[in-house]
């Protein structure tokens, strides 16, 4: 795929959050993980194919999403996953504060490394749970996670261990013996695990591999909720669309009674969006930017 990261677009004037922020003040606004290139172009051209149909009624099942996410799971991590485990949303944010909700009841709390993506340690706050900081340490300049110390702040109350792989902020990729910890850990205490892994097309170092946390074993897949989402990748957040991957019945039961009425739908936009960047996009595109994404966001280096 051809693509001109030598083209400048000025979104100073736009509807731009990013840019708004600080108005006119000389600030460079890298505190979001929002790009100023243009997105792909195989997504531009979907989305003006879709908007000149003309009609943007109620949209049917996503077969072509998700049938692409199936299919990219298998190949990029040999983990095979069913139609019936994804959860559409709009974001993965909702996601974890549906997992919250859905998976600890009042007096029950979490469990998330500290430093953290807020919207993790929001989740928490707004469903009125607890949420204990699971302290990282600096390791061979690797952040990791120091399970040990975990042990002695854990009440018994804690139902949701919530990870980000690659860990946002910091950029920690983790590795097959560091995630096997962490199951450990959430199978000694009874933990469901919530696992972002929204920035896992982000991966700067040659040679490593992103292992998504469900992929360890049948006992990790059955415990796990994992994020996705083409949103950081390929630069359309503003086009919410994002999944969750549940492969447990009950857990998903639970997910989807949670969201029930409340979360919407994911839009026809979105949809296609989505569609077209997992399905088109390509990895020549993914590394030209990642320098920038590094930069605004701390992930994903090591």
């Amino acid at each position: 795929m051809a693509f001109n990261f030598d083209q400048w677009i000025d979104r100073h004037h736009s509807d731009s959050l990013k840019w708004r922020k600080y108005g006119n003040r000389d600030i460079l606004p890298l505190w979001v993980a929002d790009t100023d290139f243009r997105s792909p172009p195989a997504v531009i051209e979907a989305l003006q194919q879709r908007v000149e149909h003309g009609v943007f009624g109620y949209g049917a099942e996503p077969n072509a999403l998700i049938d692409v996410v199936i299919e990219r799971m298998a190949t990029r991590y040999n983990w095979r996953i069913e139609a019936e485990w994804l959860v559409l949303l709009p974001g993965v944010v909702a996601g974890l504060n549906l997992c919250v909700r859905a998976f600890t009841s009042p007096g029950e709390g979490t469990v998330a490394p500290t430093p953290i993506y807020p919207p993790f340690r929001l989740a928490a706050k707004w469903a009125d749970r607890s949420q204990i900081n699971l302290q990282m340490r600096l390791e061979n300049a690797r952040w990791t996670m120091d399970l040990a110390a975990a042990e002695m702040q854990l009440t018994g109350n804690e139902k949701l261990l919530m990870l980000c792989n690659p860990q946002n902020p910091g950029g920690t990729v983790y590795r097959r013996d560091e995630l096997a910890a962490q199951l450990r850990f959430a199978q000694q205490h009874d933990l469901i695990v919530c696992s972002d892994d929204i920035h896992c097309d982000l991966i700067l170092e040659p040679g490593l591999q992103h292992i998504p946390f469900a992929t360890l074993d049948d006992d990790a897949e059955q415990r796990s909720i994992t994020l996705i989402s083409p949103s950081k990748t390929f630069n359309i957040a503003g086009l919410g669309a994002s999944l969750a991957i549940i492969p447990n019945k009950a857990l998903r039961q639970r997910f989807n009674d949670t969201r029930r009425g409340i979360v919407p739908s994911v839009d026809i936009l979105a949809i296609t969006a989505a569609t077209a960047a997992w399905r088109d996009g390509q990895p020549g595109w993914r590394r030209s930017w990642i320098i920038y994404a590094v930069i605004a966001t701390g992930c994903a280096r090591r």
